[in-house]
């Protein structure tokens, strides 16, 4: 049986956690009366901080990004791989930057192209909402193709023209890039241009590793202090992969290539295992620093490139928002009155245990910035529900033993005890579902799954523990005598 004094010490707790809780979750009445007391009796009252809910985008609206995605080097069958890699990194580093857990992020297909769409709440500016996702780089180690002789030559041609001939020539390569054609040109120049492409612009045919392979980079200094470099240390498959590729290039060139540029390409002496790495390029420690950043947070395994950003407006409004709170209001006072109503005093305590319950899952929600969305607040009033199962399970095996002719203390105790497995396989049979839905869901699917978790936890302690100390507060009082109460 438990002690008087653990049951007052939990109700005194619970009645704490819920005073600060709540003054969290909405502060401006304590804040006010602080304000007024330090007016008037010069006492300074230390404040609850005003920090506001974030909202989804179909309740505030927020940023959408839109990038092309290279996958000029990607073989079709490896689209769809690339383009998943591509959405978990970004998805990855919004989480780990706690920028926000509702970003919808998708991969879409416009007639050839292939884009990403990335869609922030509660940011109104988009140049915020790029520097939130920061640069994604895309690492490559490229190997001398077989046409490595005819780009060497063609570069130190092309070395040898003068300034205006260079800004010419690339102008020129522009234009058949884009058209196919060279107007007014003869087709012997046209061919001419389509091989120096072929060299030059590309000297090196793309392998297969890429940052995808990253575990870890680091910045180390020069054996000479001179110069920063990024150590690489590749994860197990990319430890192969740069085994095999050093193995095969050895005496040759391999070059080290950062969104496109050409960073370093050294000689490979002999084939290197253990997955080590070392990019250089007279970096500074602030660029090493930077870039080792980039490529922990994500290298992508593709090439990207932002082309639209827009302000997206929301879609459901203040108006929409106060409609459904108040909705939800008028459902947790019917399902408070129902309760009253058919478990009579032992309902009125299950109603404040369900007003801790929210009030704690507010306080959370603000306290550890979740996104909240329509489908949030569905599952937060989903969960409200769930709990009132729980007390109800509860409350109808205490009147059984009540009747049985048990002690008030001893029926509450045992109506909880032969309540609890039904009550815990519900839960987490629903908690197994919210998993799934966690781990293969996106956008606002995980964050109903995340809210409905949360909900279901405390849904759960409150129903179990707080319900049952209030009730157990009437034990050995003349309440608990009059049988119609409970």
């Amino acid at each position: 049986m438990t002690s008087k004094t653990t049951i007052y010490v939990a109700i005194v707790c619970t009645i704490l956690v819920t005073f600060f809780a709540g003054f969290y979750a909405y502060p401006a009445p304590f804040n006010q009366f602080a304000d007024q007391v330090e007016k008037t009796a010069h006492i300074k009252i230390p404040k609850f901080p005003e920090k506001n809910y974030r909202l989804g985008l179909d309740l505030r609206g927020g940023v959408e990004l839109l990038y092309e995605i290279d996958l000029s080097q990607i073989k079709d069958g490896d689209f769809k791989t690339a383009t998943e890699v591509l959405k978990e990194s970004v998805e990855r580093r919004l989480v780990e930057k706690q920028v926000v857990s509702e970003a919808e992020i998708q991969i879409q297909k416009d007639q050839d192209k292939y884009l990403l769409s990335v869609k922030i709440p509660g940011i109104g500016d988009p140049k915020q909402a790029i520097n939130e996702i920061g640069t994604m780089p895309n690492l490559e180690f490229r190997e001398q193709g077989p046409n490595f002789e005819i780009a060497v030559k063609k570069r130190e041609e092309f070395n040898n023209l003068t300034g205006e001939q260079q800004a010419q020539l690339m102008k020129d390569m522009t234009e058949y890039q884009e058209t196919g054609t060279l107007k007014g040109r003869p087709a012997a120049d046209i061919e001419a241009i389509k091989q120096w492409d072929l060299g030059f612009s590309d000297p090196f045919l793309p392998g297969q590793l890429t940052g995808r392979y990253i575990e870890k980079a680091t910045v180390e200094m020069e054996q000479t202090g001179a110069n920063a470099v990024v150590a690489l240390k590749f994860n197990a498959e990319g430890a192969k992969l740069f085994e095999e590729i050093t193995g095969r290039n050895i005496d040759k060139l391999l070059a080290i290539y950062i969104d496109g540029e050409m960073i370093s390409a050294p000689v490979v002496k002999s084939k290197i295992s253990g997955g080590n790495a070392q990019i250089s390029g007279n970096f500074t420690v602030e660029q090493a620093t930077k870039l080792a950043n980039n490529l922990n947070e994500g290298a992508l395994p593709v090439p990207v490139q932002l082309i639209s950003q827009k302000t997206v407006g929301p879609t459901l409004g203040e108006e929409s928002l106060q409609k459904t709170l108040k909705a939800g209001l008028i459902g947790f006072i019917l399902v408070a009155i129902f309760m009253i109503v058919v478990y009579h005093l032992a309902g009125f305590l299950a109603s404040i245990s369900l007003f801790v319950y929210v009030v704690l899952t507010l306080a959370l929600f603000k306290l550890f910035g979740f996104t909240l969305t329509l489908p949030g607040i569905g599952a937060l009033i989903l969960s409200l529900g769930m709990a009132v199962d729980a007390n109800v399970l509860i409350f109808s095996r205490m009147r059984e033993e009540l009747k049985l002719g048990k002690g008030f203390a001893l029926a509450v105790e045992e109506g909880s005890n032969r309540a609890w497995p039904a009550i815990r396989d519900g839960n987490l049979n629903t908690l197994f579902e919210v998993f799934i839905l966690f781990m293969f869901g996106a956008g606002f699917v995980k964050g109903f799954a995340t809210t409905l978790g949360i909900g279901i936890i405390l849904s759960l302690f409150c129903a179990v523990y707080v319900s049952r100390f209030l009730l157990l507060a009437f034990a050995g009082s003349k309440l608990e005598k009059i049988t119609w109460l409970w």
